[in-house]
């Protein structure tokens, strides 16, 4: 078997390719950048020279069709966020070449539309954080009252309303946290002609459950909780956990009304003290922490090619409870991000995403400690393909020279 995958982000690419390439599978690879990590996979056949999605003048659907047609893959999946969007954006011109995986494209616009899923996951009795949207300055005057109680809690999460736009699919739109009116129009003003939902904070730890679906049936679950949490960019650092009835239901609810195909990951807020969860999005594609999962035991980019090429039912595995997973280069950022910010709060770190869930002094020791000594699984190693390993640790080298070198100088 031969198949293509399209996308830029490593961790999510990584363990799809040693995932595939474990089976046997000759993995390509197009959209990323020759540097990656997952460039230096033993398990990546071949790095595909594409054009690169742009403007609309640009022909990269036609120089994408015609590599597909001349190499014969069994399947074409765009696994990351950009890329999906812009396969998906084009599904009329793919239509006709079923070895191109594209969930059904009302599906798609649903779930990437954070205010449409909220509501759809409301209409069915499942609870969502209190919200408002916001799609220019003019309109935070009409919610202002509204917006100031929930102030009260401290601060107002400020979500974009889709996470990748026409304009630039490449730059995420990342999520915020805000501690005044005046920080929230900011905000607005900073980035006019984006729609954003205002949510009430909600207290507690960030959960996905993830799914393997077919025709709204799910046929492989598992689940895992936030240990390390930024606003913008999803965790740093996770644990598996059992999966929770409860958390199954509301998802079957979902993936049934929907009737989706393909893997997704809901994700919730879990309060530990009253028990209860929050829904907050549906990830319509492979997640971040994917690593996690598939050391932990639930191979997800296997049973999802083994559903799509050869209609195979995966085995509902079990899988280790209690594994955890870290992402080095970007838990590395979370452990620095909440030392300063355990200090001082730092609006730099706010506007780029990178604000972080907080920690008693004693867990963040431990959590470094276990970083220093390799505690964990790191979502890069394995011992069967060290290279993207070796490469991160390079960069991880690199970034603290340059550090220095700028210091000294």
């Amino acid at each position: 078997m031969k198949v293509l995958l399209l996308g830029e982000e490593s961790r999510i690419v990584l363990p799809i390719v040693r995932s595939l390439g474990r089976c046997g599978i000759e993995v390509h690879l197009g959209w990323t950048d020759e540097a990656s990590a997952v460039t230096r996979s033993r398990y990546l056949s071949q790095v595909v020279d594409l054009e690169l999605p742009g403007s609309e003048s640009e022909p990269w659907q036609s120089d994408l069709l015609t590599w597909i047609q001349a190499n014969h893959y069994d399947l074409v999946l765009p696994v990351t966020e950009s890329a999906i969007f812009h396969m998906q954006s084009q599904h009329e011109q793919f239509r006709d070449h079923p070895q191109i995986h594209l969930l059904d494209h009302t599906v798609y616009e649903l779930c990437r539309d954070k205010l449409r899923a909220q509501e759809l996951a409301q209409s069915m009795g499942i609870a969502v954080p209190d919200s408002v949207l916001i799609e220019s300055p003019e309109m935070l005057t009409s919610h202002t009252h509204r917006i100031e109680s929930w102030l009260e809690d401290g601060v107002v999460i400020v979500k974009p309303r889709t996470s990748v736009c026409s304009g630039n699919a490449r730059e995420k739109e990342v999520v915020r946290r805000a501690q005044s009116i005046g920080e929230i129009e900011s905000i607005v003003q900073e980035r006019k002609g984006t729609s954003y939902v205002l949510q009430r904070m909600i207290s507690g730890q960030g959960v996905g459950i993830e799914l393997l679906v077919r025709n709204g049936t799910i046929l492989t679950a598992f689940q895992h909780r936030r240990l390390h949490e930024t606003t913008g960019y999803g965790s740093t650092y996770r644990e598996s956990a059992r999966v929770d009835p409860r958390l199954l239901q509301t998802s079957s609810q979902l993936m049934s009304h929907l009737n989706y195909t393909g893997v997704a990951m809901v994700e919730m807020r879990h309060d530990v003290q009253s028990d209860e969860y929050t829904f907050l999005e549906i990830n319509a594609r492979f997640w971040g922490s994917l690593a996690l999962a598939t050391s932990a035991g639930v191979d997800f980019p296997k049973y999802l090619v083994e559903m799509l090429v050869y209609n195979k039912p995966p085995a509902n595995p079990s899988y280790r409870v209690g594994a955890r997973c870290r992402d080095l280069l970007n838990d590395a950022r979370w452990l620095w991000s909440s030392f300063r910010q355990g200090w001082t709060r730092n609006s730099k770190l706010e506007s780029a995403g990178w604000s972080v869930n907080r920690l008693s002094w004693k867990e963040w020791c431990s959590d470094l400690l276990r970083w220093l000594i390799f505690q964990d699984q790191i979502d890069s190693w394995a011992s069967d393909d060290p290279g993207p390993f070796i490469a991160e640790l390079q960069q991880i080298g690199h970034a603290i020279l340059s550090k220095l070198y700028f210091i000294r100088s």
